[in-house]
C-alpha cells in the first residue's frame, strides 16, 4: 500500500499488515520526517512562550528526569 505524505509530498510504501493497524496507519496524513518537524516547533513554541520562571523550572525539570532515568538504567543493569 502506498500513501503520500500531505506536506513534503514523498510517496510513503507501507508493508502489509492487520487490517486494525492498515486502518490506524490510514488516518496519518504526514510521513515521519514531517511528524518530528511539526514536533519539535511545538515545543519550541511551547518554551518561547514560558515566562522566564517556567523555563527554569522546566529545565530543572528535565534535569530530574534524566537522573531518575540514569538511575533506573543503573538498576535495571544489575549493578549495585
Amino acid at each position: 500500500m502506498k500513501k503520500q505524505c500531505q506536506r513534503c509530498k514523498i510517496k510513503m510504501e507501507i508493508p502489509e499488515m492487520s487490517e486494525e493497524l492498515k486502518r490506524l496507519i490510514g488516518s496519518f496524513k504526514i510521513c515521519l520526517s514531517c511528524a518530528e518537524t511539526e514536533r519539535i516547533q511545538i515545543v519550541n513554541d511551547f518554551k518561547s512562550s514560558l515566562k522566564p520562571e517556567q523555563r527554569e523550572l522546566l529545565a530543572k525539570s528535565q534535569k530530574i528526569s534524566r537522573y531518575i532515568n540514569l538511575i533506573d538504567l543503573h538498576l535495571l543493569s544489575g549493578k549495585q
